[in-house]
């Protein structure tokens, strides 16, 4: 059995538990139901547990590059301020500039997988307001 399924089935029992807690207990399974639900996240741990590490290793990298680069922003900033005469708030002002721009940039790039989910959706209800109703809208 699939690890993500054990994982799915012990949702469904714990929403099933929920839904149905007076016929579990006036059957008195409340122990075997408990037992049910700790059995099937035990299977799913190791499969959960990797995918986990994984995502954390990658979530810490992003991480340490983003406070790199705002780092590396003030560094070049300052040498711009000593070297160069720019004041310090013309510094502050671009690199807020940059770094929320890169946000933006960021946060709307997030959702590029979904356009073109959004383009098809979109055409199948074009589709559907153009398609002829076998209704007839005259009858009563």
């Amino acid at each position: 059995k699939n690890k993500s399924a054990d994982s799915l089935a012990a949702n469904q029992v714990a929403s099933d538990t929920v839904q149905n807690i007076k016929t579990i207990r006036a059957l008195v399974s409340e122990q075997w139901t408990r037992n049910l639900f700790q059995d099937l996240l035990q299977r799913a741990v190791p499969h959960q547990a990797r995918t986990s590490s994984w995502a954390a290793l990658w979530y810490g990298i992003s991480q340490g590059i983003l406070f790199f680069s705002v780092a590396l922003g003030f560094w070049y900033g300052s040498k711009l301020v000593q070297d160069e005469g720019l004041t310090f708030d013309k510094m502050i002002q671009s690199l807020m500039g940059v770094f929320l721009s890169a946000l933006a940039a960021g946060q709307a790039l997030a959702f590029v997988g979904d356009i073109n989910e959004a383009k098809a959706t979109a055409h199948d209800i074009f589709e559907l307001l153009d398609s002829e109703s076998s209704i007839n809208p005259s009858s009563d």
